[in-house]
């Protein structure tokens, strides 16, 4: 029993070595880009944004004379958008390019500190 096993190791091992040589012969894989990434392109964007923003002044709190801590808060929101255009070159497996971008930030939202600033 135990020279059947031994022979089926040495059988099963010869095959695994014999499938690994047949591999040795098939063509090498060959890495040059099916994809190009020459050329020029244009895009878009758009979104919203918001914001909440929370502020504390109590730079003069504790000097003469003496004012109050102050705390207030402003929200934000209105349009982003912008365009984008470029021209990339490709050599091998490095791009090159240039770009521009034009951007708007449309974001809207104020509010003066309440109270009286010394400054």
């Amino acid at each position: 029993m135990r020279k059947q096993i031994l022979a089926a190791a040495f059988w099963l091992v010869g095959i695994a070595f014999a499938n690994a040589a047949t591999d040795l012969a098939k063509r090498a894989y060959d890495a040059s880009p099916t994809f190009d990434w020459s050329g020029t392109y244009i895009g878009a964007h758009i979104g919203y944004g918001w914001g909440h923003s929370n502020f504390f002044d109590d730079q003069y709190n504790g000097r003469p004379p003496f004012f109050p801590p102050v705390s207030w808060k402003a929200a934000s929101d209105g349009v982003i958008a912008g365009i984008q255009a470029g021209y990339n070159w490709q050599r091998g497996n490095t791009v090159f390019g240039v770009e521009g971008e034009i951007g708007l930030l449309g974001l809207t939202g104020a509010k003066l500190q309440p109270g009286t600033d010394p400054f």
